[in-house]
């Protein structure tokens, strides 16, 4: 099969759909409604939420449906609306017979399996998360039939059986691995990691990794030399080339190469390293003896897989954007082919016995075969991109135009059995069946011709060549003739069905796409997407008799015969619009989905068609004027459009996702419930589940809803969070499906000031964890909402100001300041004994003295123990005092604190208490009490028993310690302290 231009751009596709062809009358009306919801979504309140409740389900809805997909690659049909992974190749492998082709799917996490013989898929494995980025991310063991991909988003390796299709075991390796290799010898595969910088050694005998080989920077090209028995690394970002000795598994050399080597190869004829430099479009050439650059050989643009054919001794170097492969003589070291492919390499893989080789193009959603013996491209694998329908009520079977596979498949409408081909020359477009001849009519845009085939036999009968980019065709069952609008060349051709030869050409405006007869006039009716117009041509004078103008670029178009209405599908202004048969002027513009390409009538009910490309929906007009509106989910893509009279369905070809969806008006297809319950939330927010064109909310942990049997696509949403989307199926079953949801934050700053460097302090606010610093700022993250926070010191002699503070997060990032202020408390001393105006003195240390001539000493200090002297007043020949209590430290405990200091004196010469000086001796007993005269002594004795009733006094007066409830410390209630006296 040839490999048609493909089409990048939406409008470029839709250019080539016409609209009214493949068209028939059908029974059974089908105007699907969809119920849209709308939910207030509260702000978070900064608690969790905790209640399992369930929404109440909605009933089941009675409306059409998609009653099953007919998936075109395989010709395998399944239950309601299946949409298929995305097909999106980005690495390449075969199996050792090469039967098999792995195609990895970076966007569906799987692997796809083609047979290169049909062209049809035959397994779809799932794998790791984001298979197959890099240039050599597959790697084939022949010897263990086994296949390995490196999975860049779950940073893991799956092992694939070639005989099974399925993963036999995954591995973890690095970050992000990138390039696989095997050595055969060590039954060793080694994977690069882009965002580790570690090579990692998996051993093939039980898939466990063995060793990690560090590196400079992360790897990227890899390829094992059987020559020398080492490993090249590429390493992105070093523009190095590393060399790993296999059997010590160590780094023993880095060659400079001046470019980032994406891909690596070996070449053990030459004993040479080739590597792709994706930055400078160009392959560098190492000597594996001296490990030196020896050649540089320009390429593509972006060079990115590259392999060694060992059959021709040549190099395959797949270029990116080139949509090439360069093929280089290893001999000397230059291109000496180019063979066109798709756009976007990811992957090369060689045939068995090097007549061929195989390209993963990712930007063309497909792989290419190339032949390495005539050095061209022989065959293209990819989803089907079916565009047009037309239905044979002779043999039942429903026609599928298939671009990308030059073909057109044959499938039975009323069964599930095989899926047939008619080969075409070129990609064909529009089909319409002439049933009054047996006849299969196809444009062929890019080969300026129609081709023919009988109606029973699939025979081919004619090929006829029309005007410039035939598109859109029509057939007028009464005058036996086939009318082709011709797109490049602005005309129709008028084919008779009876000859199969071109009989007439009419001018009509410019770039017509689509043709609709009106039995009724005779007349039809072109869409030119260039004029913005709609041709009115009468058949029978077989020329141009008025111009109406429309929408933006029009490229749909059918004839209403209830209501002699002629109904147009402006792709650009999104709208259709209403002619009037009758008068040939506009009645009005409908607002339809996004990008409506092709239109058909459905003559039961009365409803207009269409397939809105862009949304993926069906839109069915209907009413009086085909004002009321109603839509269904269809697949990617839709294009194509035929009504089936004898089996009440509507069929739609899905272009973008290669599958057939087909409509019936059988309100009684079950459903189940799907229950979608979600995690992260927080108590009071409100959060919807969108399932197509349906939503539900819900205020607690489930939402839930009715499906058909099928897949489908879903979102999530709630109010500061973070949610997306995803797919389930329905099989029969309830389903059950968790939504996770993250919260969006932003950054809270708090900036405290006030309290000594390297100061503990804490944070608390309402539903967030408590938060211990040492630095003057903390910054959270937190969501939108109110919060009220709470700081504190460690060390309790700073207090916050305030203690607690409101803040409010909405949408941005929030700086505030914390305050700490030291605390301190009143301390007083009192004292007793002394005679007036006597100067006493108090040490606290760390303190300077305090002195003082009054009762009363008073000092602000915060919490803290303090060493404590109180010095002798007065000594020599004056009277001494000196204190009665030993108080050595006194500590200051979260409230005031009063100390009482009792003095005793004596005269002249003696030495009273315990802190007498190095110059006073104590006295000396004489006789008598206490050594004095016995009046003297009984009177000392009368002095010492009020002095001791006095302190027992005033010790219940003094030292009471509260201890204030602590924000921080969590300490027991106040307690008391009291001195004994000595």
């Amino acid at each position: 099969m040839s490999d048609p231009p493909r089409r990048v751009l939406v409008l470029a596709a839709l250019l080539i759909v016409s609209g009214g062809s493949g068209i028939s009358s059908a029974q059974g009306g089908l105007g699907p409604t969809g119920h849209v919801e709308t939910a207030e979504v509260s702000v978070a309140d900064g608690s969790m939420r905790t209640s399992p409740g369930i929404s109440q389900l909605p009933t089941p809805h009675a409306t059409p449906h998609v009653n099953s997909t007919i998936n075109l690659w395989n010709g395998t049909t399944l239950p309601g609306n299946w949409v298929p992974p995305p097909f999106s190749p980005s690495g390449i492998a075969t199996n050792a017979a090469g039967t098999q082709l792995f195609l990895a799917l970076y966007d569906a996490n799987a692997v796809s399996v083609v047979s290169p013989a049909t062209g049809m898929q035959t397994a779809l494995i799932p794998v790791g998360v984001g298979p197959a980025e890099g240039s050599q991310s597959m790697a084939l063991d022949s010897a263990l039939n086994e296949v390995y991909v490196a999975n860049e988003g779950s940073n893991n390796v799956s092992v694939i059986s070639t005989a099974t299709d399925q993963v036999v075991a995954t591995v973890p390796v690095g970050s992000d691995p990138f390039g696989l290799s095997l050595d055969p010898t060590r039954g060793e595969l080694y994977v690069t990691n882009g965002n580790s910088p570690f090579v990692s050694v998996i051993s093939l005998a039980n898939n466990t990794v063995v060793r990690s080989i560090p590196l400079e920077y992360g790897g990227a090209g890899i390829a094992y030399d059987s020559g020398t028995g080492q490993t090249f690394v590429g390493g992105e970002g070093s523009a190095n080339l590393t060399v790993i000795n296999d059997s010590s598994l160590k780094v023993v050399h880095n060659i400079p190469l001046g470019a980032d080597p994406f891909g690596v190869a070996y070449d053990p004829v030459m004993g040479e390293i080739f590597t792709s430099n994706w930055d400078t479009d160009n392959v560098s050439v190492v000597s594996d003896s001296t490990d030196q650059v020896v050649g540089s050989v320009p390429v593509g643009t972006e060079p990115y897989p590259i392999a060694y054919d060992p059959y021709g001794s040549v190099v395959l170097v797949g270029n990116y954007l080139s949509a090439n492969v360069s093929v280089i003589n290893d001999s000397s070291d230059h291109v000496t082919a180019n063979i066109a492919t798709g756009v976007g390499a990811h992957g090369i893989a060689e045939g068995p016995g090097g007549a061929q080789a195989y390209v993963a193009d990712q930007l063309s959603d497909s792989a290419s075969e190339i032949s390495l013996t005539a050095l061209r491209q022989t065959a293209t694998f990819g989803r089907p991109e079916p565009l047009s329908i037309a239905l044979n009520n002779r043999t039942n079977d429903w026609d599928v135009s298939n671009f990308t596979e030059d073909a057109i498949d044959i499938v039975p409408a009323q069964s599930s059995g095989p899926i047939s081909f008619l080969p075409t020359l070129s990609g064909p477009d529009r089909l319409e069946y002439d049933g009054g001849a047996n006849q299969l009519f196809a444009s062929e845009p890019n080969a300026n011709q129609l081709q023919v085939w009988s109606g029973s036999t699939s025979v081919p009968l004619a090929t006829i060549p029309v005007g410039v980019g035939p598109r859109g065709i029509a057939y007028a069952p009464s005058l036996g003739e086939v009318y082709v609008a011709n797109t490049g060349s602005g005309n129709l051709s008028v084919i008779s069905d009876a000859s199969d030869r071109v009989v007439g050409s009419i001018d009509v405006g410019l770039e017509p796409v689509a043709v609709a007869f009106d039995p009724r006039s005779g007349n039809l009716y072109v869409a030119n997407c260039g004029s913005n117009s709609v041709s009115v041509v009468s058949t029978a004078l077989n020329e141009l008799v008025g111009s109406i103008g429309v929408g933006s670029c029009p490229e749909g178009v059918v004839y209403d015969p209830a209501l002699n209405l002629v109904a147009v599908a402006n792709t650009l202004s999104d709208n259709v619009s209403i002619i009037s048969a009758t008068n040939e002027s506009v009645m009005a513009n409908l607002i339809v989905g996004t990008t409506p390409s092709v239109l058909a009538y459905d003559n039961d009910t009365g409803a207009v068609v269409v397939s809105d490309y862009g949304d993926s929906n069906i839109t069915f007009l209907t009413g009086a004027a085909l004002s009321n509106r109603s839509d269904l989910a269809v697949g990617s893509g839709p294009v194509g459009l035929a009504v089936d009279p004898a089996i009440r369905e509507i069929v739609v070809c899905n272009s973008a996702s290669g599958t057939l969806s087909v409509i019936s008006d059988d309100s009684t297809l079950p459903q189940e419930p799907v229950t979608f319950t979600e995690q992260g939330l927080r108590n009071g927010a409100t959060w919807s589940v969108t399932v197509g064109l349906t939503s539900e909310a819900s205020d607690n942990s489930t939402a839930a809803l009715w499906e058909v049997n099928g897949s489908y696509n879903y979102s999530v949403m709630a109010d500061g969070y973070r949610a997306g989307s995803g797919t389930f199926s329905v099989n029969m079953a309830p389903v059950a499906v968790a939504v996770h949801f993250v919260l969006v934050t932003y950054n809270v700053t708090f900036s405290e000031s006030g309290l000594p460097s390297g100061g503990g302090w804490y944070l608390n606010a309402s539903g967030e964890s408590s938060v211990l610093s040492t630095m003057a700022a903390v910054t959270e993250p937190w969501g939108n909402g109110s919060y009220v926070y709470y700081v504190a010191s460690v060390n309790r002699s700073y207090a916050p100001m305030p203690v607690s503070t409101p803040i409010t997060v909405a949408g941005n990032p929030v700086e505030t300041s914390v305050h700490f202020q030291l605390v301190t408390f009143a301390v007083t001393f009192v004292a007793h004994g002394l005679p007036a105006s006597a100067t006493w003195v108090v040490n606290i240390t760390g303190q300077p003295p305090l002195s003082s001539t009054s009762a009363v000493i008073t000092i602000d200090l915060p919490n803290g123990t303090y060493p404590l002297t109180v010095p002798i007043v007065g000594s020599g020949s004056s009277e001494s005092y000196a204190p009665e209590d030993s108080i050595q430290e006194f500590t200051v405990d979260g409230s005031n604190l009063t100390e009482v200091l009792t003095f005793q004196g004596e005269p002249p010469g003696t030495c009273p208490g315990y802190n007498c000086g190095a110059t006073n001796t104590p006295a000396t007993p004489n006789g008598g009490l206490f050594g004095l005269p016995g009046a003297e002594g009984y009177a000392v004795l009368t002095a010492i028993a009020a002095a001791v009733g006095l302190a027992l006094l005033l010790s219940y007066r003094r030292g009471f310690r509260f201890r204030a409830p602590s924000h921080s410390s969590g300490k027991e209630p106040p307690e008391t302290r009291t001195k004994s006296p000595p």
